[in-house]
């Protein structure tokens, strides 16, 4: 396995943390729909950084389409469908300002975003 740094001060260019994640990334790319794509990248970014509220969990930052698209692979107007249809399904809020993810299992499940 590489390692690049050899300092003991937990530096971040230690590969030996994560060393699938790279591979996993480029997996999910080639193989895994767009929604499951999106759904799992929302849901990494609410365990990172969600705060709980009454409505769900609340990403504390805007979060643009196009970062999103960016984030998962596709283009902007298939992340902005996929949120749509989130959006009307009730599995997901946006005030203009911060995502809710209301419904966080639903988006987790296989079927998520399949009408």
């Amino acid at each position: 396995m590489i390692n690049a740094c050899n300092c003991d001060w937990g530096c971040p260019c230690n590969f030996k943390a994560k060393p699938t994640n790279g591979f996993d990334s480029v997996k999910s790319l080639a193989v895994d729909p767009v929604e499951a794509r999106l759904a799992a990248a929302l849901g990494r970014l609410s365990e990172r950084d969600g705060g709980k509220s009454r409505e769900g969990l609340i990403l504390p930052f805007h979060l643009t389409r196009q970062s999103l698209a960016d984030m998962t692979g596709t283009t902007v107007e298939t992340t902005i469908r996929i949120m749509s249809r989130w959006l009307r399904d009730g599995l997901i809020a946006d005030d203009g300002h911060h995502l809710v993810l209301k419904d966080v299992d639903a988006l987790q499940a296989p079927s998520a975003g399949t009408s």
